[in-house]
């Protein structure tokens, strides 16, 4: 085997490798999609909730008489809502970064292969000139070979 076609093989596997880590970067960055999608959803949930739990304890404690530790209790259980519905709105920040991280990777991963690609392409354009001029020396050799076995001219006697 040529050493132009061990390198070839050699580029093939490189690019198959970078098709398939490309893959994998897409398949995070469209996780890294569907997580802010998902964060997004809890955080709107979430809120919509927070409104109407707040609504409903401000309401059973009105139709009551409350001692003045239940409306600390009431307030400290709004704050712990409110620093959930926080979390969640950071939450999606996050998300954000890593689809943004995931993104990049798709980008480089791309650039890789394209390089890995085009590694692939030079090389099997220098396997197909080797073979020619294989081909071509083969060729010459013959035609050396049948001009021994031509029948002498018997005009240069």
């Amino acid at each position: 085997m040529s050493a132009f076609k061990t390198i070839l093989e050699l580029k093939v596997r490189k690019k198959d490798k970078a098709q398939s880590y490309l893959k994998s970067m897409r398949l995070i960055y469209e996780q890294a999609v569907e997580a802010i999608h998902q964060a997004r959803h809890k955080h709107q949930d979430f809120a919509r909730f927070v409104v109407t739990e707040q609504n409903r304890l401000y309401d059973e404690i009105h139709e009551k008489l409350v001692h003045l530790d239940e409306v600390d209790e009431l307030k400290e259980k709004i704050s712990d809502l409110r620093a959930r519905e926080t979390q969640l709105y950071l939450a999606i920040g996050e998300a954000e970064k890593e689809k943004q991280v995931a993104a990049e990777k798709v980008r480089n991963a791309l650039m890789e292969l394209d390089a890995a690609m085009m590694k692939v392409s030079k090389f099997e354009e220098l396997v197909e000139i080797e073979k020619t001029e294989e081909y071509l020396k083969a060729q010459e050799k013959e035609d050396l070979a049948l001009e021994e076995f031509r029948p002498i001219d018997r005009l240069s006697f």
